[in-house]
Order: C-alpha cells, then structure tokens, then sequence
C-alpha cells in the first residue's frame, strides 16, 4: 500500500456492480447480475478484487440487495472492500447518489462498470477529472461521447447515429460531493429520454474547475457484451495456468488443441476413438490430425455448467433441460457394457473408491507435515476435532460396499460440471476432459461414479472451492467452511436428490453409503490442492459430508 499513498488520484475504487447484464448476454448466461458474470475459473467480479488489492487503499462494491450471500464472502475474503446494496432495477445515476449520500465516503473517486474487464484507468496516477473513450467503431453496443460547438459534453445513446467516442465505462471524479449535488439536480429533471448519470456529468463537468479530461483507453476490455465475452474468455482459457494440461486455440478453423501429461493425453484420446458412434452426439467432434501429447476437438463457445452454478443462473428450465439430457446420455451409456469377470470389476472398483483414498489421505497428511505455513499444524494438533481417520476408514467401508455391486459400463469417468458443456440451443450437452481409465485403462467404468461427480458438483458446492469463492472461519477448536448458499440452487438440489433417489435404487445403493462414497472424492481431492486453503477447504468439507450422512 505504500505506492498507493503517494499517489495524488483517487485512492479509493467504486465497482458498479448491482446492474443487470446486457441483454444480449441473457440467451448465455441467464437473467444476471453484473457481480455474478463468470469466467474461466471463478466470477469475474472475485477475479478483478485479487487483481486491484494494491492498486486502491479501499474498494467500494454495489451489490443488488438480493446477492448478500456472495457480498458476505467477499467482504470476508477481501480485507478493504466494503459492500454496498442496492437495487439492480436502479440507474447508475441513482446507484451512485445512494452510494455517495453515506457521508463517510470519499471525497474523490475512481468509478468503473462491473463489466468492464480491463481499462487504463487502473495505470493512469495524474489527478485530473478524467472520463475513459475509445474510438468509435460503427458499433451501437456501447454509448458514445464529445462535445459540441461550444464546449459542453454530449452524450450519444446506444444506436443514436455517430459520435466521435465510445465510453468505455471508467471515471475519475476529483470531487464527489459535487457529483451528488449534480446527479440529484438531474434525476430531479430527468424526463423519459435523459440518462441521469450522463447528465449528472454534464452538470459536473459545468461547475468544477478541472474540466472532465478525455483520454484513450489503450487497456479497455469488455465482458457486457456477446462478442466481447467470448473473445476474452478464449484469452482467458489460452492464457490459464492450468494444473495438469494447456490449451492452444485456432479460432479460424474452430479446433481446440488440449496438451498434458502423455499418459493422461493418450487414455482421453482412446476415450474419444473407441466412444460407440452412437454417443458420439454427446462429445465434440474429433480432429484426426494429432500432434506427440495432445489432441484437438471442436471448439465450443458455450460456458461450462460450473459457471453457470457459481454464477446462480437462475432459469429453472436451464438445470430440467441438463437433467433430462444428462439422464438420458447416461441411460445410453449404460446399453454399452464390457463383458468382465466379477473378481476384475471388484478390483477397478476398489482401486478407486479404496486405494485411491488411501494413498491420497497418505500423500495429504506428509504434505501438511512438510508444510506447517499451510496452517496444517493446527489440523494436526487437532486431529481429534477432525478425526480424519474415522473419515477414512468409513469412506473406504462405503468404497468396498460400492466395489461389490456389478454394475459396469461405458462412462465418463469424471462428469463434474466443468467438464459438462450445455446451452439449450443445442440438443445434446457435450462432454470434455474423460477420464479414459477406471481401475483399467478404457472407457468402461462404474456409472455409480457418474452420479458422484454430478452430486459432488450439485449437494457438495465443489463448484465454489474451485473457483475461490469461499472462507475458512474458526470458531474455538472448530473450522467452518463458509461459501454462498443461495435460493435460486435449493430447488435444483431438491430436484437432483429426488432423481437420485431413483437412481441409488435401482443400483442398489443406498443414501447414505453414496453420500460417504462422495466425501471420498473430496478427501482425494485434498492433496491435489495444496494452492491457498483449497487443501483444507476440501478435507473440511469431506468431513462435513460423512458427519451428515453417518
């Protein structure tokens, strides 16, 4: 912080983020809040926070009054962020007035709109009253700007004919009190036609001795709109430290090229050429073409159903839609079955639901005592709070119960929601990332571990600990992981838990037993993850799972 305190700009942030997404966005995302808009591995929202941590000495959120769920994890994993909530059916002139009207607030200011990626505004130190533009291109999704003959600001709305400047979305304001009084005395003119905030500004700019100063947004990147957002989404995955494996697109031909680990490379691609052509439907199409430890496929411009979870797309008819085709690929998968010996399928079986959990509760714990600066010291010394081994040896009774039922068939093998790409558009969702090996290399396995991953990403939230958007809370002895619990998901887990009732039955598996299958994979998880808390986040909650279940 101590940069930040030379500067003479703005110290402190505002995010407007208690808006609706455009709408052109809503066939993709669903009916959203500017705060939830997702990218590759988290919100974009969590992801700009991180990034502007030292760049501002305080950050100020608007948050529609109706997400105080993520505003309550954000306040808590953010250490200078306040949150502030309001309306999402207000304008951005009345969000700023209501904002402005706490007089605690700062007395000069940074602004940007919750779906602006990227802007100079964030390099830019000169303390100037400063309005961000880009050259205007033709297009009629963004306003526009200049000034007229004599000098005054004129604001151009979206498909209002040609003007010199589109606004990218970032102010700096030298003199808040000032703005207020100006956005009062507009929304108090305001007619059908005006836009407060834009001739709030222009009220401003009329009354300040620094004039509002135009300058070129070299850095300017967008996510409000379509063909922006998935520009820099594909920038975003291309440039991704990804764990195990890397992304190469070519946009031009629609291939995504996936490099990694040749073991890993070779098991999924064997996946996808000996796949029966009949649920060829439910993957994307293959590239014959391969390079020594990759494989390309069809490029998808679709968002991957984790997002959409994190992101609390809240059409009902969106989660019906997957279930039904979910249910319906995984019916199709289990007509193709590997003819195995019972003894063969007991030991794939076990290998997974026992041997893995095993080795990695072993690899967890000589990682956390490697490793003290991960807080494991704590966990150690507490192991009777955890009872971590209790855990362990009832997830492994679960797994030999599990590895007994013969059930054996074409699956993915690792059918979380990131790995599940689905838009109603398209009639089938489309699977990535197999796993190409259950206990043996193939595409057989046990479709009990399909309904695990589903469950894990669904009842388990796994969605949230992968994206970041979680704490850990201590109370005395004991650690609660906190992350979103929201409305718009209770029906969708009453929904799957009613389904797979069915399914458990008809597989003979209890509840119960599967819920302890599922604490299973986030315990294996765990040592995977030794990044930030994830680690701990994981053992918590596979803990948490078995505690309800037993």
């Amino acid at each position: 912080m101590e940069e930040v305190s030379k500067l003479g700009a703005p110290k402190s942030l505002l995010i407007l983020s208690s808006g609706n997404i455009n709408s052109n966005l809503i066939g993709e995302l669903g009916p959203l809040a500017t705060s939830h808009i997702p990218i590759p591995g988290g919100l974009f929202l969590d992801h700009q926070l991180n990034s502007l941590q030292q760049r501002y000495a305080q950050i100020f959120v608007t948050l529609d009054k109706s997400k105080n769920e993520l505003g309550r994890v954000l306040g808590s994993k953010h250490k200078n962020i306040k949150i502030y909530y309001g309306n999402s059916k207000e304008s951005i002139g009345e969000t700023i007035i209501s904002f402005l009207a706490d007089k605690d607030g700062p007395n000069s200011l940074d602004i940007v709109y919750g779906d602006s990626y990227n802007t100079s505004l964030f390099d830019d130190w000169s303390e100037k009253n400063l309005l961000f533009v880009s050259a205007f291109d033709g297009s009629s999704e963004w306003d526009q700007v200049n000034r007229d003959s004599n000098g005054e600001l004129k604001f151009t709305e979206k498909s209002g004919g040609k003007a010199d400047f589109t606004i990218t979305g970032s102010f700096r304001i030298l003199d808040t009190l000032t703005l207020k009084n100006s956005l009062v005395e507009a929304k108090v003119k305001k007619n059908e036609k005006s836009n407060i905030f834009h001739e709030g500004l222009k009220i401003y700019d009329n009354r300040v001795n620094s004039k509002i100063v135009f300058l070129e947004d070299k850095s300017w990147a967008d996510l409000g709109h379509r063909r922006t957002y998935f520009n820099q989404r594909r920038n975003l995955i291309s440039n991704g430290a990804r764990v195990h494996n890397s992304l190469e697109f070519n946009t031009d031909e629609g291939w995504v090229r996936k490099f990694g680990d040749n073991n890993k490379i070779e098991n999924e691609l064997n996946w996808f050429l000996k796949l029966p052509s009949s649920l060829n439907k439910y993957v994307p199409h293959l590239k014959t073409e391969q390079v020594e430890k990759s494989y390309s496929i069809q490029y998808i411009p679709s968002l991957n159903v984790g997002e959409h979870w994190i992101s609390e797309n809240p059409k009902k008819d969106f989660w019906v839609d997957l279930f039904f085709k979910i249910d319906l690929m995984l019916s199709e998968m289990n007509k193709h079955r590997e003819e195995i010996s019972v003894n063969e399928v007991i030991i794939a079986k076990e290998s997974i639901y026992v041997g893995k959990v095993k080795d990695r509760f072993e690899s967890l714990i000589g990682l956390l005592k490697a490793n003290n600066s991960m807080g494991s010291q704590e966990l150690l010394e507490n192991k009777t709070v955890f009872n971590l081994d209790m855990v362990v040896e009832k997830i492994c009774k679960a797994g030999t119960e599990a590895s007994r039922l013969p059930h054996w068939n074409v699956v993915h093998g690792d059918l979380c929601f990131s790995y599940i790409i689905f838009d109603q558009i398209s009639i089938n969702p489309k699977v990535i990332d197999p796993r190409g090996s259950f206990g043996r290399v193939g595409i057989f396995g046990d479709p009990v571990y399909e309904l695990l991953k589903l469950s894990q990403c669904i009842l388990g939230d796994y969605d949230y600990i992968a994206a970041d958007l979680f704490n850990i809370i201590t109370n005395g002895q004991e650690l609660i992981l906190d992350y979103p619990q929201v409305k718009e998901h209770e029906w969708v887990k009453e929904y799957f838990r009613e389904y797979l009732n069915e399914r458990l039955l008809e597989l003979g598996l209890s509840y119960q037993t599967f819920r302890i299958l599922e604490a299973g994979l986030f315990l294996s998880a765990s040592s995977l993850h030794p990044e930030k808390n994830h680690w701990l986040a994981l053992t918590i909650k596979a803990k948490n799972i078995v505690e309800e279940a037993s």
